[in-house]
Parts: structure tokens; sequence; C-alpha cells
């Protein structure tokens, strides 16, 4: 759970320098959405409340709570089986690629 909440915290550094990238060329961005598949890093995200679990977690990573919380960025599970994600970073059986290939558009 740290490593996917520490990896939301970098996914809203990156979606607030597109939304100003955006709001410089004139574009109005509502509301960004990140699909992740740690539930536990999606809680932690949407509940302030610090546990012997998570008081660790420097500071500098809550900005993602914090953009959740201006709903500035919405953070959703996808389920492992759905994340075409999986294509690039885990081994995965071959029908599973042909779907997720099918998904991405690599077929």
């Amino acid at each position: 759970m740290d490593a996917e909440y520490m990896a939301m915290a970098e996914v809203s550094l990156e979606v607030i320098w597109v939304i100003d990238l955006l709001s410089e060329l004139g574009m109005n961005v509502l509301i960004s959405t990140s699909y992740k598949i740690n539930a536990a890093a999606i809680k932690l995200s949407k509940n302030d409340n610090v546990s012997e679990r998570s008081k660790h977690i420097d500071i500098m990573y809550h900005i993602c709570r914090e953009l959740s919380e201006k709903q500035i960025i919405d953070f959703v599970y996808v389920a492992s089986d759905r994340n075409a994600a999986d294509l690039f970073t885990k081994n995965l059986q071959s029908n599973t690629v042909q779907k997720f290939c099918g998904v991405t558009g690599l077929l």
C-alpha cells in the first residue's frame, strides 16, 4: 500500500502540471480520473485518519488526499482482471495478453 500511495502522489503532481499546462493553453479541465488497483491506497487518500500502519508515510505524499478532497483528481479502483496496464507490468497468460492487446489497440 505504501508504494501505491507514493505513486498516487507522483501521479497527483503530474496531474497538476498537465492541468496548469492546459489552462495556459486556454483549456478548462474540471476533474482528472486515475485508475488504481490498490484499494487500501485509495481508501487512505479519501480518509484523513492516521493509523499505526500509515503514520510513517511522509506528509509530502498526502497531496493526493488534498487533491481528492478538492475534487481535482478522483482515484478509482479497477480490478486486476480489467487492468490493461498489467500487459506492460506482469507476466500474463496468452488469452489475457490477447484481451489486453485488443483493449489497448495493439492488435
